[in-house]
C-alpha cells in the first residue's frame, strides 16, 4: 500500500475492521475466463466469512469451479474533491 498511514498489519486490528464492516466485493472468475466482480453484504466471525445469497446461480457456480477467489472490504473515510465538483480543487481527475 502507497498510503502507509491507511495500511493495517495487526491481526486483531483486521479482525475488528472486518467485523465492523458489512459489505465487500467478491471476485471470481467466469466460465468465459473474464473477471467478475459481485457486490455483496457479508458477515466475520473472527475466523469464517458468511456471505448473503444463493446456494444457486452464478456466483456459487463460479466458487465451485474455481475456489480461488479476492474479497475485498473496504471503508470510505472521506469523499476526495475533485475537478469534477470544482475545477479549483487540487485532486484533479482526468
Amino acid at each position: 500500500m502507497r498510503r502507509k498511514e491507511f495500511s493495517i498489519t495487526e491481526e486483531a486490528e483486521i479482525r475488528e475492521f472486518l467485523q465492523e464492516m458489512s459489505f465487500g466485493f467478491l471476485g471470481t472468475v467466469g466460465e468465459d475466463g473474464w473477471s467478475r466482480v459481485t457486490p455483496l453484504n457479508f458477515v466475520y466471525d473472527g475466523e469464517h466469512f458468511y456471505f448473503h445469497g444463493s446456494l444457486a446461480g452464478e456466483k456459487m457456480k463460479q466458487i465451485t469451479r474455481d475456489p480461488q477467489v479476492c474479497f475485498t472490504v473496504a471503508k470510505e473515510y472521506a469523499i476526495i474533491p475533485s475537478c469534477f465538483t470544482d475545477p479549483k480543487l487540487a485532486c484533479p481527475a482526468h
